[in-house]
């Protein structure tokens, strides 16, 4: 049933097209299909078809690229953190002693011994 719609849908545009007629006579009724109507009309459409092509061409061949832009840093941006710089290597101090804290007798006692 589809293919029967689908059908009589390309007939239709067909006949809308000029490319099928129908003729009567008084003796005779007939159905052309009109092959040079056909023919000249699929040229036309290649041609168009071809130029609008060459023309998309020409378009994206002629379009700027688009380039990058560097704006200004926005005034909520915090400043860029610099890189470290390299330094020469250095040793590290070694660590100092640490003696015990003093002991914090009373005065006046004494110790024991």
């Amino acid at each position: 049933m589809r293919l029967f719609i689908i059908l009589a849908v390309l007939v239709l545009l067909a006949v809308l097209a000029g490319w099928i007629t129908y003729t009567k006579g008084p003796d005779r009724s007939s159905i052309n299909i009109e092959t040079n109507e056909i023919r000249h009309d699929t040229q036309e459409l290649r041609q168009s078809a071809s130029e609008a092509l060459k023309n998309a061409e020409q378009a994206v061949e002629s379009k700027p690229q688009p380039t990058t832009t560097t704006y200004p840093p926005s005034p909520t941006t915090p400043p860029p953190v610099p890189a470290p710089t390299p330094t020469s290597p250095t040793t590290t101090p070694a660590p100092t002693p640490v003696s015990p804290p003093p002991s914090h007798a009373p005065s006046g006692a004494t110790p024991s011994g």
